[in-house]
């Protein structure tokens, strides 16, 4: 049963110029090394981390509650490039108490926009 649906677009100008004018303390407070690493792999890092920060948004609107911290909600890639969502801290703690319900995420992106897509199913 599906239990929460969220989905959020960002334009990638706009987080490149987050990134850009921000202190890398600020940018860590967003993303993890490891996607910071993954991201800056690419010719357009912003691209990546666009379609990140829309992911996290997209969890966040799926849970329909909590304090977000972006950083405790991870995006990262499986060894096949299907992308996963990785939960940490007081966010993973606040996933758990609905059940630890199955996380679907999808993400694409253009060289003007990245959109993401999140359900949560409970599989009991």
């Amino acid at each position: 049963m599906i239990c929460g649906i969220g989905v959020d677009v960002i334009e990638i100008e706009r987080v490149m110029k987050v990134v850009e004018k921000h202190s890398e303390k600020v940018i860590k407070r967003i993303f993890t090394q490891a996607e910071l690493d993954y991201s800056y792999r690419f010719s357009n890092p912003f691209t990546h981390l666009a379609a990140r920060f829309s992911a996290k948004e997209a969890f966040y609107k799926a849970m329909g509650f909590g304090v977000i911290r972006f950083a405790q909600i991870e995006v990262y890639n499986t060894e096949n490039g299907k992308p996963e969502i990785r939960l940490h801290g007081e966010t993973r703690e606040q996933w758990k108490e609905i059940g630890s319900p199955k996380i679907h995420l999808s993400l694409s992106h253009n060289n003007l926009v990245a959109v993401a897509t999140v359900v949560l199913e409970n599989t009991d």
